[in-house]
């Protein structure tokens, strides 16, 4: 499949934005475990005896477990540790493929959220004052070739920090536990998701950049609050997606080799 010839067409707002972020609070409160699923103890090796432990308490009831959660099509959710941890994709919520960093869109998407865990699943809590745990800023651009083309490109690249890289067919991950840089052929995975088996490799390539916990949002992004998100300055989530990518990645003569210019290179500019 190649991308120009009708699968999609892409604007530059539809090419770069936040493709997950994960949002944490211990300020919540849960009226009803009806529709939470509890996550039981295990014993810990050498440990004679399962030590209980309450995740949180409903009308002063303590209810134990190892964690809540709950998963559903928009968002999923999790207590543990005394916090609840909600994750999701704000491009996602609008659109199957295309991106968005558009700030009110983002805090449409995480009303709406806010709104089913209170009328699904019992549980008071303000969104709009958690804190930042993940976010992926991703770019993605329609190529003059297919994803494959650019594979000894991508997979020759350096990383300037000798992080482990993971290779995959048309793409690969770099990284370590707080970093990491992903590319892969999206129209491919758009094709697998959607149940197509033997597909071919299209030209939509996509390149994620993920900040995997609070202490690398706090280091590396000006990010550390949903509040900071949704108040972000024009050119921010731009510059700090530049800063990730040439923290983690170095490629020869590139970037006019590895993303051409006029497709991506100068977007997130």
């Amino acid at each position: 499949m190649n991308i120009k010839e009708g699968f999609v067409s892409l604007s530059a707002t539809d090419c770069f934005g936040i493709d997950k972020l994960k949002l944490f609070t211990d300020g919540f409160e849960v009226g009803n475990i009806k529709n939470w699923n509890i996550q039981g103890h295990t014993k810990k090796a050498g440990a004679n005896e399962i030590e209980p432990t309450a995740l949180f308490s409903v009308n002063g009831e303590p209810i134990y477990g190892a964690a809540a959660y709950v998963n559903k099509p928009g968002y999923s959710a999790t207590i543990k540790y005394g916090k609840l941890v909600v994750e999701f994709n704000p491009s996602k919520c609008f659109h199957d493929f295309n991106l968005t960093a558009d700030q009110d869109k983002i805090g449409t998407a995480i009303q709406r959220i806010q709104s089913d865990i209170k009328e699904t699943l019992f549980t008071d809590v303000d969104l709009m004052s958690t804190a930042v745990g993940r976010m992926d800023l991703t770019a993605q651009a329609v190529m003059s070739k297919t994803v494959p083309h650019y594979d000894q490109i991508i997979k020759g690249a350096r990383s300037l920090k000798r992080a482990p890289k993971t290779e995959y067919p048309h793409g690969f991950l770099m990284g370590n536990k707080t970093r990491q840089l992903c590319t892969y052929d999206k129209g491919l995975k758009l094709d697998i998701d959607n149940g197509i088996k033997w597909t071919d490799a299209t030209n939509l390539l996509r390149v994620e950049t993920r900040s995997l916990t609070a202490s690398a949002i706090k280091e590396h992004t000006p990010f550390k609050y949903i509040a900071d998100v949704l108040t972000a300055q024009p050119g921010q989530f731009k510059d700090t997606y530049l800063k990730t990518f040439s923290a983690l990645l170095r490629i020869d003569q590139a970037p006019i080799q590895f993303i051409e210019l006029s497709a991506l290179t100068d977007l997130i500019k």
